[in-house]
């Protein structure tokens, strides 16, 4: 059956109207998904104390402190966060104050702080963070000893 002109070509512009909004309302749905545009708490301020914000860190980059993060099977929506502390010889930094933070990378906000809590380990301080997604998680860590400060951040991709 095929229809005539008069009708069919209308029916090709509505189709065509049809797909673009249908399109259009796809992608603004997709876009809002993950909550909008994320925006940085005082990104002005840290930009403006860029300078001393680059001067702690490469004081810290110059203590050659190391650290590594473990993260473990999850819990009921939580899981063991081990972090491991050494100098520059590889020995263990025992009683370092601190905290961590875990956040997304493609997130603005911090999902979990914790403070560093010392485990019997040697150097080995473990926490219980809400890591209930798949992908990369980053984890800041801002360690003290007496008067040496160490701050750094890894990046961690966490598999189901």
């Amino acid at each position: 059956m095929k229809l005539p002109p008069h009708i069919a070509w209308p029916l090709f512009i509505v189709g065509l109207l049809t797909m673009s909004v249908v399109t259009v309302t796809i992608t603004v749905m997709a876009a809002r998904s993950d909550g909008g545009a994320q925006v940085i708490d005082d990104y002005y301020q840290k930009a403006v104390n860029w300078d001393e914000t680059a001067a702690l860190q490469a004081a810290s980059d110059a203590l050659g402190w190391q650290a590594d993060v473990a993260v473990g099977p999850a819990d009921a929506d939580a899981r063991p966060v081990e972090i491991t502390l050494r100098d520059r010889e590889g020995l263990p930094i025992e009683g370092a104050e601190g905290t961590i933070r875990a956040f997304r990378p493609q997130r603005a906000g911090v999902v979990a702080e914790s403070p560093l809590m010392a485990t019997e380990t040697p150097g080995l301080y473990r926490q219980t963070f809400p890591i209930n997604q798949a992908g990369l998680w980053d984890f800041e860590i801002v360690a003290t000893q007496d008067s040496l400060r160490f701050q750094t951040t890894i990046r961690k991709e966490i598999t189901f």
